[in-house]
């Protein structure tokens, strides 16, 4: 015998696939995320059957919550969804509710030119992580803003800026700020650390130099004194004749137009003029009359000490160690000679 058979296929369970944690959203920034569900006999009926929605968000009849959140906080409810043959399934689900995006930074540290700087800005509510940009204005020239929300560089240039940033979550919501930022000068520094010496008779100038500060600079002698022959100008150039030899020790101060100051110790040598002998010729004589003539000499460091180098004085005659020839020619003519000077620092 034959008989039909009937094949029967029942519906899978119902069951809300939701994770338990939904997006987050943020104080007075829609938000829209629907429910879902599989199994059963669609379509769907969604309701809440237990806990509360933040204030602001409704659940409708299709699984969509949606509104725009009043409150910030986390909210726990349960959902339910009923299918077509009227079979149900509950989940509790989580939402979290972030308080507004805003930025927190209100003022920013001072920097200083050619000082490295870094500082973060911060930001509160909405949905990290954040986009930092810059929205109007311009940040100190040698700085710039990170993505991540450092502002870094080296500043190159003293004085207030004002810029604006923007801060952007992910969810793309945004909120911006004023700010300002004052880089400081350079600390004012004398630069200048050793003088070229200079030299007996010889014009001597030198500018001295400085750094940092508010320029322009007004120089003076702090303590100690220069070189005799020479003066600091109030423009930071040392200048004169020397007139004496040897080592000074003085400490010059530079102040800016702001009234900060910056003090250095320096030391000048003044070498002696080059040693010289300053007789080019000498008076005549006569045989059997004594002769006395002095020779001289400038420059080196005396006292002096004098030698005939080459050649022959006339018969009668000779250079004492001081410096003079001296006694009675004995033989008429002419003497050609060398003399040599040498003085205490050989």
């Amino acid at each position: 015998l034959l008989a039909p058979a009937v094949l029967v296929c029942q519906a899978k369970p119902l069951q809300i696939t939701t994770p338990p944690m939904l997006p987050p959203g943020t104080v007075g920034v829609p938000y829209s995320q629907t429910l879902s569900a599989t199994g059963g006999t669609p379509p769907y009926f969604w309701f809440l059957s237990g806990g509360v929605l933040p204030a602001g968000l409704t659940l409708s009849f299709d699984g969509t919550i949606s509104g725009t959140p009043q409150d910030s906080g986390t909210f726990r409810f349960t959902p339910a969804v009923v299918d077509a043959a009227l079979r149900s399934d509950t989940k509790d689900l989580t939402i979290t509710i972030n308080p507004p995006l805003g930025i927190t930074t209100s003022s920013l540290p001072t920097g200083t030119v050619g000082v490295a700087y870094s500082q973060a800005l911060a930001a509160s509510g909405g949905s990290p992580p954040y986009s930092w940009a810059v929205a109007s204005g311009a940040l100190p020239a040698g700085l710039s803003l990170a993505p991540g929300g450092t502002i870094s560089g080296t500043p190159g240039t003293a004085g207030p800026s004002s810029f604006t940033v923007r801060v952007t979550d992910s969810a793309s919501a945004s909120a911006t700020a004023a700010l300002s930022l004052t880089i400081n000068p350079a600390a004012l520094a004398i630069t200048t650390s050793s003088l070229p010496a200079g030299t007996v008779g010889v014009a001597y100038s030198q500018a001295l130099g400085a750094s940092g500060g508010s320029p322009p600079y007004s120089w003076a002698v702090a303590s100690g004194a220069l070189p005799a022959g020479l003066s600091l100008a109030p423009g930071g150039t040392i200048s004169g004749t020397p007139g004496t030899a040897g080592p000074s020790s003085f400490t010059v101060r530079v102040t800016d137009s702001a009234s900060a100051s910056a003090t250095a110790a320096l030391s000048l040598t003044i070498n002696p003029a080059a040693l010289a002998i300053t007789t080019s010729s000498l008076p005549a004589g006569t045989v059997g009359v004594a002769y006395s003539q002095a020779l001289g000499a400038s420059g080196g460091l005396p006292p002096y000490s004098w030698a005939v180098a080459s050649g022959a004085l006339p018969a009668g005659l000779s250079l004492a160690p001081g410096g003079t020839i001296s006694g009675t020619p004995g033989t008429a003519g002419p003497s050609s000679f060398t003399v040599r000077v040498t003085d205490s620092a050989s």
